[in-house]
């Protein structure tokens, strides 16, 4: 969503964070130490606010959002889902999944070439199955 990248999870470009989006503002919750010097620009050029991963918790306590419901999707976590039980809140789909859905043309040219080459492995796992059991016409699987 805000197009950064990190390296908490293994082969995978992500990182630990909370994000809290209202129509006034952006509140990032992460580590600082994994802030770099241009990831804080471009927070600060963006307009978003950053604060220690764990200050989520007295965020959702003091209920510093204000009034109004907040919307959460499916995948937020179960802590979280405890501690919003008092407040007004709505669980939504996740827009971010609906917009990933629609692939433009470099990725379905992508995506045509994959199932191609997994087609291709397929067959070649079948022959090489073949090639170590061979079939006869008199064989039973029973």
């Amino acid at each position: 969503m805000l197009n950064l990248r990190g390296s908490d999870i293994p082969f995978n470009p992500l990182f630990y964070s909370y994000l809290f989006i209202s129509l006034e503002r952006v509140i990032l919750f992460v580590d600082p130490a994994k802030l770099t010097d241009d990831t804080e620009n471009y927070l600060r050029v963006n307009k978003i606010e950053w604060r220690e991963y764990n200050d989520i918790w007295p965020f959702l306590r003091k209920r510093e959002w204000g009034e109004g419901k907040l919307l959460i999707n499916s995948e937020t976590s179960y802590a979280i889902s405890l501690m919003l039980t008092h407040f007004r809140y709505t669980v939504t789909p996740s827009f971010i999944d609906n917009m990933k859905a629609i692939k433009n043309e470099v990725e379905l040219e992508g995506l045509r070439r994959a199932y191609l080459r997994d087609g291709a492995a397929y067959v070649r796992l079948l022959v090489a199955i073949r090639g170590i059991f061979p079939f006869s016409h008199h064989a039973t699987l029973g």
